[in-house]
């Protein structure tokens, strides 16, 4: 954003909004998707005073942060490992199940099914 309005601001070059917006997306190797991006973020700090929010490092909350829902997907794929491996999928089934619906639904989470690749990333903080 910065370089961007020092680019289109500086009277000794003569370089409109949008040349200045597309030299700096592909002088950082960007697509024209974060031309756009950047755009709305110094429109939206033109006109409203507001700065996007950066997400750097962020990281979302999980169910797995609730004890009661951890404990209890624990409790049950220790019964399943008694008989073998435990799969992703089996994780996937586990959260799909009246069981942990209904006890989302008292937490007030809508979360009907999770992906193959949640199911991993729960088996390894589960772990």
């Amino acid at each position: 954003m910065v370089v961007v309005l020092n680019i289109f601001l500086d009277l000794g070059l003569s370089y409109t909004w949008r040349e200045a917006l597309m030299i700096v997306t592909k002088a950082q190797g960007h697509r024209s998707t974060c031309a756009h991006s950047v755009q709305t973020w110094i429109l939206d700090f033109v006109w409203e005073g507001r700065l996007p929010f950066h997400s750097f490092c962020y990281t979302r909350q999980t169910v797995l942060e609730d004890d009661n829902i951890s404990q209890e997907i624990q409790s049950e794929l220790s019964e399943r490992a008694k008989s073998g491996f435990i799969w992703a999928e089996v994780v996937c089934e586990l959260v799909a199940s009246k069981k942990f619906q209904t006890m989302f639904a008292r937490l007030r989470i809508h979360k009907p099914t999770i992906s193959k690749a949640t199911a991993h990333r729960w088996l390894a903080k589960l772990r």
